[in-house]
């Protein structure tokens, strides 16, 4: 019984995550970044244009801590493939558009999931594929970058691309989140780290 009830508390938890609404408020109409902040915008999803029942996650973090040590922390994006949506109507897709509020640093993904329902029904989410990452960013002061959509796509075996889908997710940003000027959101694809 006390597992049921801990697996209804996470059901609820990424069903609060995978409806947070978009930035618009947080915006109000403008993708010029608060003094001292930077932008970076990034799509996850999974190249299919079917919902379903898999969740995609994205883990990022800053690549130092601002003592020069390691940071092991971070940030994760999930997106819910049977909710969320890029764009509406007949166009939409499965997936999300992110807007991150940050310092200005270096960053850096190191890993993406995909995980699903078990089709034997015996646990929630116990099928995943694992993918890592190296991919960096780096944003100064006043930056606003879109990163490129992150896709996780099922096979054997899974695949993980980082696609332009820049006029898609422009079309997302300006419909959804109220931005009439998309001319301070730069394209700035991540890039796989050559030495990583």
């Amino acid at each position: 019984m006390k597992r049921l009830a801990v697996l209804a508390s996470v059901m609820l938890l990424l069903a609060g995550c995978a409806s947070q609404p978009g930035p618009a408020k947080q915006l109000a109409g403008s993708l010029a970044p608060r003094a001292g902040k930077a932008y970076a915008v990034v799509s996850l999803g999974d190249g299919s244009a079917q919902p379903g029942s898999t969740y995609l996650n994205a883990r990022y973090s800053a690549d130092k801590a601002p003592d020069g040590m390691a940071w092991e922390l971070g940030h994760t994006l999930q997106t819910a493939l049977a909710n969320d949506r890029i764009g509406s109507g007949e166009q939409a897709v499965p997936g999300r558009v992110f807007l991150l509020e940050l310092e200005p640093g270096q960053y850096r993904f190191s890993e993406a999931n995909r995980n699903w329902p078990d089709p034997a029904g015996r646990e929630p989410f116990s099928q995943a594929n694992r993918l890592p990452m190296q991919h960096s960013f780096e944003l100064q002061p006043g930056d606003a970058v879109y990163l490129g959509e992150i896709r996780i796509q099922a096979g054997n075996p899974p695949q993980l691309s980082i696609v332009d889908s820049h006029e898609r997710d422009y079309r997302h940003i300006s419909k959804e989140w109220k931005i009439n000027d998309l001319s301070p959101l730069k394209v700035k694809l991540l890039q796989a780290d050559s030495n990583k």
